[in-house]
């Protein structure tokens, strides 16, 4: 039998030409793929809606996943005895665009603030704010210009893209920067600025609603809930205790949110975060079969050139490493995708409206 190879975790919602998330795939053997942009699903509808028939040809072999990310809070206790709330990902698969226009009404009302969090104003207080810290740590970097700018308009990315020039990132790491930095350095806002245990820790509760009420609303739509990149949030960085101790409490937030939201049907068991640790590989798969968990793996894709694929090690993601996808996903032709598109797109348009 013939693997499959998946791209199940991508964000395209920034590509100025949504196709060459198609292209990119293709060139990395994909069959199936899900877009996972953060509240919406209009890249379904940019993207397929945007399709010639030479594009029909070129992209038939693909199929296709209806997938979102939600971000929310849960409360948590680290190893050290630190309780504090940390904005944490879920991810929604297998939407139904039958009961899509309830679950777009629920994401309006509850993300409201984020228009705030995203304004340029808080981004300059966030970035004023890691800038500090990083500064008091000892990091070096080019201070005076590291700025929001229209393409970096995010605090997170902005800090972690200063400390992680090349002229710098080598004294940095010696500091205790992540290394995996290096080559994501948008995994900063997760490792540091959701991190309870971090200097740069943001407390995020007043923007995003709790993970438990988030839940129950993609249940609510029929759709499946899957816990992702569950090792995430704590940076595996600095001197052997704190790694260990990073380790620790990613294995306690996986243990914790599991027995919390026992309605989870799904664990993400392969993703960047993990950093090719077998053991943590191997927890995850044991902990998806006692729980009797269906298991997704993605490459959190945000922009081109970036692996969709391809794991930590370049290995495929493909029916060898998740073998019960055929159980859980519902996959797509792109004739179904272009139909389900357009009912995407007045759904949004009309829940906007109203």
């Amino acid at each position: 039998m013939t693997k499959e190879i998946y791209g199940l975790h991508n964000h395209i919602a920034t590509l100025k030409n949504k196709k060459t998330f198609l292209d990119e795939a293709l060139k990395q053997n994909a069959n199936v793929l899900a877009i996972t942009d953060h509240r919406t699903l209009s890249s379904y509808y940019d993207l397929f809606s945007n399709l010639d028939k030479n594009d029909l040809e070129t992209y038939k072999k693909l199929r296709f996943i209806i997938g979102m990310e939600l971000t929310g809070m849960f409360p948590f206790t680290t190893i050290d005895g630190n309780k504090s709330n940390i904005a944490m990902d879920i991810l929604a698969y297998n939407l139904k665009i039958e009961n899509y226009q309830n679950f777009y009404r629920f994401i309006l009302d509850n993300y409201q603030k984020l228009t705030y969090l995203d304004s340029r104003q808080y981004q300059q207080e966030e970035l004023d704010f890691v800038k500090g810290v990083a500064q008091g740590i000892g990091y070096k970097a080019d201070y005076d210009n590291i700025k929001l700018t229209d393409d970096v308009p995010f605090a997170g990315y902005a800090i972690s893209y200063g400390l992680t020039d090349p002229r710098y990132v080598d004294y940095n790491i010696s500091k205790g920067l992540l290394e995996e930095l290096k080559t994501n350095p948008r995994g900063f806002r997760n490792r540091e600025m959701k991190n309870p245990d971090s200097k740069f820790f943001v407390d995020y509760s007043k923007f995003y609603p709790n993970m438990a009420k988030i839940i129950e609303e993609i249940h609510e739509n029929e759709a499946l809930v899957f816990f992702p990149h569950t090792a995430a949030y704590f940076a595996k960085s600095g001197d052997e205790e704190k790694i260990r101790k990073a380790w620790e409490n990613s294995y306690k937030l996986t243990n914790d949110f599991l027995k919390d939201n026992p309605s989870v049907n799904g664990l993400e068991i392969r993703h960047p975060a993990y950093l090719d640790n077998q053991e943590f590989y191997n927890y995850l798969e044991e902990t998806a079969k006692i729980k009797d968990l269906y298991v997704s793996g993605g490459t959190d894709y945000h922009k081109s050139g970036e692996k969709i694929t391809l794991d930590y090690n370049d290995n495929y993601i493909d029916s060898e490493a998740l073998p019960n996808i055929n159980e859980w996903a519902i996959m797509y032709s792109l004739d179904e995708m272009i139909d389900l598109s357009k009912e995407i797109g007045k759904i949004e348009k009309r829940t906007l409206t109203k």
